[in-house]
């Protein structure tokens, strides 16, 4: 099973190499569509995305959405009553 711990180390391996923040996260395949290492939660991708179109830097944008405690890594909450 994938590990966010991963996604975040390929990312931060793949920016300190040179590329540009969109460019490693658009690298990465989501867990959603291929489940496999340094794979990243497609949530998280998307908290990504929103951030640069609401005007954050990519940088800010990268930190908040690839954070080691990131609400979209963490499992869904299940619903009242289940």
């Amino acid at each position: 099973r994938p590990t966010f711990a991963r996604c975040r180390a390929d990312l931060n391996a793949c920016v300190t190499s040179g590329a540009a923040y969109d460019t490693c996260v658009s690298r990465v395949p989501d867990c959603e569509t291929k489940a496999v290492p340094g794979c990243c939660p497609a949530a998280c991708r998307r908290a990504f995305t929103r951030a640069l179109n609401g005007g954050a830097s990519e940088a800010s944008a990268f930190r908040t959405a690839f954070s080691a405690d990131a609400d979209c890594a963490l499992p869904p909450k299940p619903a009242d009553g289940e």
